[in-house]
């Protein structure tokens, strides 16, 4: 479980549509367990236990746009998992 290597992980949000796409990519990209929900609460719950991680957001802007990518929500809840776990910083490129 959080087997990435690198301390700065990129997500370019682009092209996500959906809020599961979200889901699919981050959960990836940061190697979360399988028993991963894919839902707001289990993403705070999983981003609270990350190691130290910079999480890059690509073109947040235009996943702002797409009303089922619920951008809004999951950027609120990366945002409150980062108050929470101090070696998670969250970097919103629009």
């Amino acid at each position: 479980m959080y087997k990435f290597d690198e301390s700065k992980i990129v997500i370019d949000c682009g092209d996500i549509k959906k809020q599961s796409e979200f889901h699919e990519i981050i959960a990836e990209r940061l190697d979360f367990p399988d028993h991963y929900g894919k839902n707001p609460d289990a993403l705070y719950d999983v981003m609270c236990e990350l190691p130290p991680v910079t999480l890059v957001l690509k073109r947040v802007k235009r996943f702002k746009k797409h009303p089922g990518g619920r951008a809004d929500l999951i950027l609120a809840v990366l945002g409150e998992a980062a108050e929470y776990n101090d070696g998670l910083v969250i970097d919103i490129e629009e």
